[in-house]
């Protein structure tokens, strides 16, 4: 799938406990095709949890660019912790640098279950 110049994408990302673990640390989200690229500017962002995001302790849950930890969600964890939830940010208006990843920041506690999926909507410049 080649991305085209100026076109208007959807890309999704996926984090899943059972394979990618919940421990304190940055969880790289991984994409269901194609990744995002350099020079993509994200417009919009929807975070649906697939499964409740569950801790024994008091979680964060962030998302981020593998840059800076926070800069899609700041801490989500108690608007994805039942099956269903779906939190989003219209506000963007991100470029993405050579580090063209999206990580999943867990602080304080660890996950113990959950599954999100990730849209990013994007173009490239």
């Amino acid at each position: 799938m080649s991305v085209l110049r100026n076109e208007k994408q959807l890309v999704r990302f996926e984090y899943d406990f059972a394979v990618d673990g919940g421990a304190i640390g940055d969880i790289t989200l991984r994409p269901d095709v194609v990744g995002l690229k350099e020079g993509m500017i994200v417009t919009d962002m929807i975070v649906r949890s697939i499964e409740a995001l569950a801790s024994d302790g008091s979680a964060t849950v962030t998302v981020g660019d593998g840059t800076d930890v926070d800069a899609f969600f700041a801490d989500q964890f108690g608007s994805l912790d039942a099956d269903n939830d779906i939190v989003r940010d219209g506000t963007l208006a991100l470029e993405m640098g050579a580090n063209a990843s999206l990580t999943l920041s867990v602080g304080v506690a660890d996950l113990t279950a959950g599954k999100l999926e990730v849209y990013a909507e994007c173009i490239s410049k």
